[in-house]
């Protein structure tokens, strides 16, 4: 069968062009790199997420970030709770961290976390 001779059902042939791929640009400082960072010192990248704490009061962790808001509510941690910071969203008002003593990866509002 030829291509030409098929049908997309809807009555045109030419779907909508989403352009050229593209790039996010990211700084240095957006994400910790993939290979991990060197936390102790020892000349060898052993985490995956930069040393972070909580810093509100209450912050949510959730399960899903999308559509600038916060899903599927996990659980709240408090002040001084430590955090690894893998990424923050491209607008700037979430980030993906661990948690490691609950074994969780996570979003938190950016504005709750802060360098330890």
């Amino acid at each position: 069968m030829l291509a030409s001779a098929l049908t997309t059902g809807t009555g045109t042939a030419n779907a909508p062009s989403c352009g050229p791929a593209g790039r996010l640009p990211l700084g240095d400082s957006a994400h910790t790199p993939a290979a991990g960072i060197d936390t102790n010192g020892d000349g060898v990248p052993d985490r995956l997420t930069a040393p972070y704490q909580v810093v509100c009061q209450s912050a949510g962790l959730y399960g899903n970030y999308r559509g600038g808001a916060h899903h599927d509510f996990r659980f709240d941690l408090g002040p001084g709770t430590p955090v690894g910071w893998r990424y923050t969203t491209g607008d700037g008002r979430s980030a993906a961290i661990r948690y490691d003593a609950g074994d969780t990866w996570a979003f938190i509002p950016r504005e709750c976390i802060a360098p330890r």
